[in-house]
């Protein structure tokens, strides 16, 4: 009997429950109960315990406690404070409050005023890209319709043609999901629209004027596009320049999101209540008019609908450090 063992599914239970800090005289009796006898169960726990290995769980499990408890505190703080959150609307605001005031604390926000005073705001529309740039070949997706999985299969279903042929698609699209112009296909990067820059603004001071290739993407699509939940890696000023989109906005601290996330996809579909209704999640919604701008705070949960034609510009070169592609806790095992 001495060289008995546990099985290895009875070895992790005990492990994973000795980590959960279950006394161990309970575990052996619950093992013994299934038939294991006492002097194996107890001498293997003893081991577990003893080991060098479990100690180093246990200090890795302690510090998830910890960050677990100070979510849990920032998130009761924040909805006793302010039990149905709503987005501030601001018609301008100065560069250090802003920072201060929405990017420091991770609030979202929307500028009204600000991108009124782009040129593109009243100039943007999809004949004016058609008439202007309708030669320069673009790149946009289609088929997103019969592909449940749509946004994460931008490469795949990613097609080139020039821009005049891609708005006449949209204008006789009618209200779909089926195709559209997104941050992946990187067009406004492309030589051909490099003018387009001229016809934006740096946001009052709020964004790099010395950031653009690679932060900024142009979006054109139809009504009824659908960019379904997920946050960023960077915070992002997204600027609505033609049409309306709603926006369904989710605190990171509503971690409940993160289960059957996938990378930076949640599993949850704001629209559709049933798929969150045995979670605690609070969404927000912000319709944005045209020439309005959402601030949208890194991690942040968004869910957006175009509600007419759209177009739209979002911006990540902030006038601060924006970079946090370290933050997929989708991606943590």
């Amino acid at each position: 009997m001495s060289d008995a063992r546990l099985s290895p599914a009875h070895r992790a239970w005990l492990s994973e429950n000795l980590l959960r800090g279950s006394p161990a005289e309970r575990l052996v009796g619950l093992l013994e109960a299934q038939a294991v006898p006492a002097e194996v169960a107890r001498r293997e726990a003893d081991e577990i315990l003893r080991s060098p290995d479990f100690a180093g769980a246990r200090r890795v499990l302690q510090e998830g406690r910890r960050h677990t408890q100070l979510v849990g505190l920032l998130r009761a703080i924040a909805r006793e404070g302010q039990p149905k959150f709503e987005i501030e609307r601001r018609d301008r605001v100065e560069p250090d409050e802003f920072f201060d005031r929405y990017y420091a604390t991770q609030t979202p926000v929307v500028l009204t005023e600000v991108a009124r005073r782009f040129p593109a705001f009243g100039k943007w529309t999809p004949r004016f890209f058609a008439e202007t740039y309708g030669d320069v070949e673009i790149e946009h997706v289609i088929g997103r319709a019969s592909d449940p999985d749509y946004d994460r299969h931008t490469p795949g279903l990613s097609r080139r043609a020039p821009l005049r042929t891609y708005v006449e698609q949209v204008e006789a699209a009618g209200e779909t999901n089926d195709l559209y112009f997104v941050a992946n296909n990187h067009n406004l990067d492309r030589p051909g629209l490099q003018p387009l820059w001229d016809d934006l603004g740096a946001a009052d001071g709020l964004l790099d004027p010395r950031r653009r290739t690679g932060c900024a993407s142009l979006w054109i699509g139809p009504a009824g596009t659908v960019t379904p939940l997920h946050h960023d890696t960077c915070s992002v000023l997204f600027a609505q320049l033609h049409g309306r989109k709603r926006f369904q906005l989710a605190s990171p601290l509503d971690t409940t999101l993160f289960d059957g996330a996938v990378a930076m996809y949640a599993a949850v579909d704001p629209e559709a209540p049933a798929t969150y209704a045995d979670r605690d999640v609070r969404f927000t919604t912000v319709d944005l008019d045209a020439g309005e701008i959402l601030f949208i705070p890194v991690g942040w949960w968004h869910h957006v609908r175009a509600l007419d034609v759209s177009i739209s510009v979002s911006f990540s070169g902030l006038a601060r450090p924006n970079f946090f592609d370290w933050y997929r806790p989708g991606n943590v095992t």
